[in-house]
């Protein structure tokens, strides 16, 4: 038995390397497809679905992602819920008129609360879910698989900060240490995903050949609206985490303990 034990996790642990290798692979051959209009985004999403799965092989072996404390159906039907907010908050949105979609609104309200709300996995699930949806929606198919990326990093890396690797730092009512803990980890995950996507946005445009004066005008304004769409996305999901986690302990649905 024990070594039918062995022999799974062995085969488990083969199959997660081959996905990584498989990322690589992936991203490598979309970044050489310059004539694809989704190029960059394929490939760029190869190369952090490789580094996520990496540290998230490492990560997984001590992480308690059921912060809830509540069975895996239900932390499912939260993550479909707030799947479905980010899906909304994204659709309240502006888009600007330049090259890589830039929009104000308020998807990523939804995903930082969603990485406090449900932790770094389910959490991330939410968000990248959510705004892989909006991306099919809006028929944006080229970028799709990026957003889920991006968005699952950046709930993730908030879900991390705030609960940690054991899932359990936001626990306990001594909510005054906890607030600067929430607010860090909201202000970080929106970095994150600032970082990510601005990186995109000049990969984009290099390899789509863009002039160096329409580059740098395009990195501005991406640059203004990530920032300003990550100050609304913190001062509001930092304070709605509160008031939605009492919410639940007082109703019994989620944090009883």
């Amino acid at each position: 038995m024990e070594q039918k034990a062995q022999k799974s996790s062995v085969l488990r642990t083969v199959v997660y390397w081959a996905l990584v290798a498989a990322c690589i692979v992936f991203a490598a051959v979309f970044f050489n497809m310059t004539s694809f209009k989704g190029a960059s985004a394929f490939g760029f999403a190869g190369v952090l679905g490789a580094v996520l799965l990496v540290c998230l092989y490492f990560a997984m072996k001590n992480m308690n992602y059921n912060v809830t404390g509540k069975s895996a159906t239900v932390n499912l039907a939260f993550t479909g819920m707030l799947a479905a907010l980010v899906l909304a908050g994204h659709f309240l949105s502006i888009t600007l008129p330049i090259s890589g979609k830039a929009m104000f609104g308020f998807g990523n309200v939804f995903c930082i609360f969603a990485g406090l709300i449900l932790g770094p996995i389910y959490g991330g699930l939410a968000a990248g879910l959510g705004a892989f949806l909006f991306d099919i929606f809006k028929g944006w198919a080229d970028t799709c698989v990026l957003t889920f990326v991006t968005k699952f990093v950046m709930a993730f890396v908030c879900g991390m900060i705030a609960w940690g690797i054991h899932g359990k730092l936001l626990n306990g009512n001594a909510q005054k240490k906890q607030i600067p803990r929430v607010i860090i980890a909201a202000v970080v995950g929106s970095l994150c995903y600032s970082v990510l996507y601005l990186t995109h946005g000049f990969i984009e445009g290099v390899l789509l050949g863009n002039a160096a004066e329409a580059l740098n005008t395009i990195m501005t304004v991406k640059l203004g609206v990530t920032i300003t769409n990550g100050i609304i996305a913190d001062v509001i999901a930092v304070p709605l985490f509160y008031v939605i986690r009492a919410a639940l302990k007082r109703s019994h649905l989620a944090f009883a303990g």
